[in-house]
């Protein structure tokens, strides 16, 4: 099919549709279809990417590295830093010249994933072992939104319904 009729296709199906970043590693689509087409109308799914938002550290990020990742353990400094992978500290404090002392790690966040995304993840009831390592995007979960079918969700207007 060309392009230009699945574009039209998919204008038919969906009223509106909003990406929103729900954790650094996964996105929430939420979409809003035609009414008169289908019973249930408001879909949101959950996607896994493998590249977070890389965003700069901020002072109060680097502030609370040097305070705990020489002696503290693993899960309690990516509980502190909870928008941050492991691997991202680790390649912070070494541009910051931070010596690790202790290699304890009681948690169990994988490589890849962050304190939020795994929080998200337990929310939505995923166990461990969380099953995303090395997939591009993975629809992970589809559950019913509650949006009010008098209000759409827009393409400019954002909305985090994990708040």
């Amino acid at each position: 099919m060309p392009f230009e009729k699945r574009q039209l296709f998919v204008k038919l199906l969906v009223v509106s549709a909003d990406i929103v970043e729900v954790s650094p590693h996964i996105l929430a689509l939420h979409l809003i279809l035609a009414p008169y087409l289908f019973s249930r109308n408001d879909v949101v799914m959950h996607l896994y990417r493998v590249r977070g938002p890389k965003t700069e550290w901020t002072d109060n990020e680097n502030a609370v590295l040097a305070r705990l990742y020489p002696h503290e353990d693993r899960a309690k400094v990516m509980a502190a830093l909870p928008m941050r992978t492991w691997e991202s500290i680790m390649i912070q404090a070494g541009i910051k010249k931070i010596v690790c002392d202790t290699w304890l790690n009681t948690g169990d966040i994988p490589e890849g994933l962050t304190y939020a995304d795994v929080a998200l993840l337990r929310m939505l009831g995923h166990e461990y072992p969380y099953q995303v390592k090395n997939v591009p995007y993975l629809h992970m979960h589809r559950s019913r939104a509650i949006i009010p079918h008098d209000s759409t969700l827009t393409l400019t207007r954002r909305r985090n319904f994990y708040e």
